[in-house]
């Protein structure tokens, strides 16, 4: 029985010996099969690691096409609404030039001339005090202090306001009835190329027109914008904020005149 188990231990000390060695190699890192693994993992990790880097370099080279296209949309789109203003802008400066000039030519500057020039004349003119023992000149004339006139009315306020509102209730009708007389003969309206054709006549925008509707009536215009679907008229009158928005519909019905300014 001694041999036998003497025997036993000895086979069993055989078989554990390469365990216990395969167990020592696991606990330093040193086995055959935990290197080849850790070597295989690190392979697969730099290759992820690659990969990830190429796809964060086209992700930003993506982002950075969208981006400066997005910017040259929003560049183009700018000037082109700087240019749009830059020449809405000049085209009110020339209107407003040739009002002036338009007023200037219709004055008549030699009588204005004078008329300023007496008129300077006379409230510059100083005249020379008298000493208290002086005697006063012959024909020389005291002035008198003259008492303010008061402005009498022959009519009561109440019946002057009542005429002034039958006025502008007569010149409202006239235009009402002007506009109701065009309506009943349809226009042939066309909107083209931001061109507004009104029965052959073509207006095109910054043009100077005259505009007459029943709420407004009638006063001198510029064509703001042309579009499908309205024109946009804008007054040229100095402090004058009236503004038309016309439909297609709106000029064929002539609920909305326009015509050419020369």
């Amino acid at each position: 029985m001694n041999t036998e188990s003497l025997l036993s231990d000895v086979i069993f000390d055989e078989r554990m010996k390469p365990l216990l060695e395969e167990k020592e190699h696991l606990e330093n890192g040193t086995h055959p099969d935990f290197v080849v693994g850790l070597k295989k993992l690190e392979t697969e990790y730099e290759e992820e690691l690659g990969k990830i880097a190429n796809r964060e370099m086209l992700e930003k080279e993506r982002i950075e096409a969208v981006y400066q296209h997005e910017k040259k949309a929003i560049e183009k789109e700018y000037e082109n609404k700087l240019n749009e203003l830059v020449e809405i802008l000049s085209n009110e400066c020339e209107e407003k030039k040739r009002q002036v000039e338009a007023e200037i030519n219709s004055l008549d500057i030699n009588t204005a001339t004078n008329l300023n020039y007496y008129n300077y004349v006379y409230a510059n003119k100083k005249t020379l005090r008298r000493r208290a023992n002086e005697p006063p000149q012959v024909g020389e004339k005291r002035s008198r202090k003259r008492s303010p006139q008061n402005i009498v009315h022959l009519l009561p306020e109440t019946d002057i306001a009542q005429d002034v509102k039958f006025i502008c209730n007569t010149l409202n009708t006239t235009a009402t009835t002007s506009l109701e007389d065009e309506e009943k003969q349809p226009r042939k309206i066309s909107v083209e190329n931001n061109k507004l054709t009104c029965d052959g006549k073509v207006y095109h925008k910054g043009q100077n027109v005259t505009v007459e509707t029943v709420n407004y009536g009638k006063f001198p215009a510029i064509i703001h914008t042309v579009c499908e679907r309205f024109v946009h008229f804008k007054s040229t009158m100095a402090g004058d904020t009236r503004q038309v928005m016309a439909t297609k519909d709106d000029l064929e019905c002539s609920r909305v005149i326009v015509r050419k300014r020369y």
